[in-house]
């Protein structure tokens, strides 16, 4: 549990707020070994976007909300957030990263010559975790 905190925005956020934004078209031969094999990878996007989208349906979110418990879950959250600090940071964590993800997209879409669109952020914000991952499925390949 604590590695996944360190990750979190508390890990990224002080090179979020440090970087300096690119600007103009990237190729793939411009980036490391990893990122170009990994991370621009379609399988490795699928992969993701599996294991974010299982994550409401292992974790009993919606299998409690199509029976009918949707208001007892929020009531739960509630209580844990209020009673729990690990619970209530990693809940502003996501939240950060979730809009700080929304604001990246469209200058990575700038870079692929892509037309940022309103959409993409909007899906992101609505659709923490997943909306990121399916992006990473339906973007522009980087040209070589």
């Amino acid at each position: 549990m604590l590695i996944a905190a360190a990750l979190g925005y508390f890990a990224l956020g002080p090179y979020m707020i440090t970087r300096t934004p690119t600007s103009g078209k990237v190729s793939s031969s411009d980036l490391g070994f990893f990122t170009r094999n990994v991370f621009e990878s379609k399988i490795f996007a699928a992969l993701a976007t599996l294991l974010a989208a299982s994550i409401p349906i292992t974790s009993g979110v919606i299998p409690d909300v199509l029976s009918g418990n949707g208001g007892e879950l929020i009531s739960d959250f509630t209580d844990i957030f209020m009673s729990s600090k690990f619970v209530s940071v990693a809940t502003v964590d996501i939240s950060i990263l979730t809009v700080l993800v929304a604001l990246l997209i469209p200058e990575d879409m700038e870079r692929r010559g892509t037309e940022p669109s309103p959409l993409t952020g909007l899906a992101t914000l609505l659709l923490p975790v997943v909306g990121p991952c399916i992006y990473l499925l339906t973007r522009e390949s980087l040209e070589e």
